[in-house]
């Protein structure tokens, strides 16, 4: 299985600001500067939105990873001792968990732990270890995760019905949970052209099915 998610680009023609939504996905990031100064940048897991500040004249190309897909220590120590590295390079270096794929894809469509680790069939302690031990983040995170996630793109209709049909104790858990992910209420969600575009992504969850079914 390809490692990399999608292949993105991205040029800054003014100075600014963008707020960068939890995806469940890291990305190794080649930046060149308006001085043609190149860096590269390892996304982390996010919990939370991040402020990412650009500026004009800065040229990004990006590798998605998939959610469960690390990238291995020499790669990341050639790029931090500023070697360059290739898309073929990173898909041969990087460590596709086949089980934490899964694991991740089950869990952001499930209703909860047990029931995403029957979809995969293992136990519940199976998978709450190779979870953490793949991507250092619990079932939890990527259950709720997903949970928000797949809500988010039908904000359109009536919260407390949106509520209902993610599994929501109510309207008022839904508010928490999109605040504390996406740093938003859901109708503030839903009248954000820019926050919207990037729910349909490739990413967990939503966007490009990523399941290895």
């Amino acid at each position: 299985m390809n490692a990399i998610l999608q292949k993105w680009q991205f040029e800054a023609h003014l100075d600014g600001t963008s707020v960068i939504l939890p995806d469940g996905c890291r990305d190794l990031i080649r930046v060149v500067d308006e001085h043609c100064v190149p860096t590269w940048h390892y996304s982390v897991l996010q919990e939370t939105v991040v402020q990412v500040t650009v500026s004009k004249g800065a040229r990004m190309v990006g590798y998605r990873l998939r959610p469960g897909v690390v990238v291995d220590q020499e790669l990341l120590c050639s790029i931090e001792d500023g070697g360059d590295v290739s898309e073929s390079d990173i898909d041969a270096s990087a460590k596709a968990d086949g089980a934490a794929i899964e694991g991740a894809e089950a869990l952001a469509q499930a209703g909860s732990v047990l029931e995403a680790a029957r979809a995969c069939g293992v136990s519940e302690r199976t998978l709450r270890r190779v979870m953490r031990s793949a991507t250092g983040k619990s079932p939890a995170f990527w259950l709720r995760l997903g949970r928000v996630r797949r809500a988010a793109l039908h904000m359109a209709q009536p919260l407390a019905e949106v509520a209902a049909g993610f599994g929501f104790s109510d309207q008022a858990h839904m508010t928490r949970e999109c605040q504390h992910w996406f740093g938003v209420t859901p109708r503030k969600l839903r009248e954000s052209q820019e926050l919207q575009e990037q729910l349909y992504y490739p990413a967990l969850a939503t966007g490009e099915q990523i399941s290895t079914r």
